[in-house]
């Protein structure tokens, strides 16, 4: 059984976004349920109330208001 777990970065402006980085690299943001959202399962569905930037492994795809992903088995 395949699952997912997203990490969804709260902010309110993309220098205090840089700096939440370091944490994320050192596994400090399972710790920090202030700035940080984690999401497990087989499949996420998340809306966001105003279009920003979702970043998928490097990549940045601008103005998303919703995106959903499944597990697949490999």
């Amino acid at each position: 059984n395949q699952t997912l777990s997203i990490i969804i970065g709260h902010t309110k402006n993309r220098i205090a976004a840089l700096s939440l980085f370091p944490m994320i690299t050192k596994g400090w943001h399972v710790r920090d349920e202030k700035s940080f959202k984690i999401l497990h399962g087989k499949n996420i569905k998340v809306e966001i109330d105003r279009p920003m930037p979702l970043q998928i492994d490097g990549e940045i795809i601008e103005n998303v208001s919703m995106f959903e992903v499944f597990a697949t088995k490999k």
